[in-house]
């Protein structure tokens, strides 16, 4: 009974900082909800909104904390009129100011004339000043003219000739190619190769990697040198983690739109370098064990075969287990069966649970695939 009495002390005593400092930031926002619900005071909303440091998508941090530009959001949304979120839209002292009350005019889309939500739009798809965002705990940073853009999409708040409109402004607009929707447009036209001199042109605007997966899957043989220099970019970050670049990690994905044979030196040289390394990018080897699988069995499999051998020898890490996994999850997305064999043989040491997470996991992927 003493020792159990004990546990349940330290369990307390362990506990008692979070249990502490919750309620503290809970009150807080308690608090605020309780001014701001009594505040008739327009612009000292706006002058409280103006303080804030992020914007928050659903309001609460996941930890019970509500976000304070949520709540005064809130208080700015039932205040104002749409005319005064129009205005504060297009001209608000600051960048949280603009995101909060264009979130409210999408959020009121269907008492507030929807021409000026679409027009408060066009007017801030200049706007590149920057815009802290989160969802629940994680945050990340947003252009304004991308903020707006995706949240008046994500609420559809915009007419469908509206939508249009604006997808085609943005895609032909050289100023606006950093804009994040620009990228769901490419997506839309991917399997029209009408669009494609149109997406070479952005890319080399922007110099977005994410695009080379767009050019694999146009498959036109100008970008094969593109796409090689590309999946090469690996040898300017060789080192003791051999962590790789973005530049090949995107290539890789390409290739397993346009599996050419002519990528296989290349992917045997970065498998080669990465079976030795302390360090994966499990993204990059799923993608370049996907590409493997959609070879023909007779060199995908004596590949294979080299280097999980090749792996047997890294004394820095169990390289083997990152690579079984990553191919577990490549044969799933690749569908080929003549290499069913092969992936049992490795394979054999993951658990029942671990493959169903594995497979789950690449049916995930596969679904975000280009269609």
């Amino acid at each position: 009974m003493k020792r159990l009495i004990t546990i349940l002390f330290c369990i307390l005593l362990v506990g008692f900082p979070v249990w502490a400092k919750q309620p503290k930031s809970i009150k807080a926002s308690e608090k605020l909800a309780k001014e701001m619900a009594k505040e008739n005071d327009l612009q000292k909303v706006v002058d409280v909104l103006a303080k804030c440091k992020s914007f928050s998508y659903y309001g609460t941090d996941g930890f019970g904390i509500t976000s304070k530009q949520y709540i005064v959001t809130k208080r700015l949304t039932e205040l104002a009129t749409c005319a005064q979120l129009d205005s504060l839209a297009q001209n608000g002292q600051n960048t949280i100011v603009k995101a909060s009350a264009f979130a409210s005019m999408c959020y009121l889309k269907d008492s507030c004339d929807n021409n000026a939500v679409f027009q408060a739009l066009i007017k801030n798809l200049p706007d590149t000043s920057q815009l802290y965002v989160n969802s629940f705990d994680i945050y990340w940073k947003q252009d304004l003219s991308s903020f707006i853009t995706d949240f008046a999409f994500s609420h559809s708040a915009l007419s469908q000739q509206d939508s249009a409109y604006l997808d085609s402004l943005l895609f032909y607009t050289n100023a606006y190619t950093s804009n994040s929707r620009v990228y769901s447009v490419v997506r839309k036209y991917a399997n029209n190769l009408e669009y494609y001199p149109r997406v070479r042109e952005i890319f080399q605007i922007t110099g977005n990697d994410d695009l080379l997966k767009y050019f694999a899957n146009y498959r036109q043989k100008e970008d094969i040198p593109l796409l090689m220099d590309a999946l090469g970019d690996f040898r300017t970050k060789i080192d003791d983690e051999c962590l790789g670049t973005n530049r090949t990690r995107e290539a890789l994905e390409a290739i397993t739109y346009w599996p050419l044979p002519e990528f296989r030196e290349i992917i045997t040289e970065y498998a080669t370098t990465y079976a030795l390394c302390s360090h994966f990018n499990y993204q990059g080897l799923m993608h370049m064990f996907t590409y493997v699988v959609m070879q023909d069995a007779e060199w995908g499999i004596s590949f294979i075969d080299r280097i999980m051998a090749l792996c047997e020898q890294n004394i820095k890490t169990d390289s083997k287990q990152w690579f079984v996994e990553a191919l577990y999850k490549a044969y799933h997305i690749a569908d080929n069966p003549e290499y069913t064999d092969i992936v049992d043989k490795y394979c054999v040491s993951l658990t029942e649970w671990r493959k169903e997470d594995l497979a789950e996991t690449a049916e995930t992927f596969k679904n975000r695939r280009i269609q």
